[in-house]
């Protein structure tokens, strides 16, 4: 990839972050699903949590 390249991905990038900023979190989740990611989000954001932020987590799913 070309630093021409590069440079218009990110800029594109930049351009969805900002049509994004205040989006509640159901917005995002729907471009995360649109987007065929979850499965990849969920486990990257699941491997870099606090063990005791995921077990609080699996508990309030245990309960609802």
């Amino acid at each position: 990839m070309t630093n021409f390249e590069q440079h218009i991905g990110y800029t594109v990038i930049m351009g969805a972050v900002a049509c994004l900023d205040d989006a509640d979190g159901e917005t995002i989740e729907t471009v995360i699903r649109l987007l065929g990611m979850t499965e990849q989000l969920t486990r990257q954001l699941v491997l870099t949590a606090e063990e005791k932020q995921i077990e609080m987590i699996l508990e309030e799913k245990r309960t609802t």
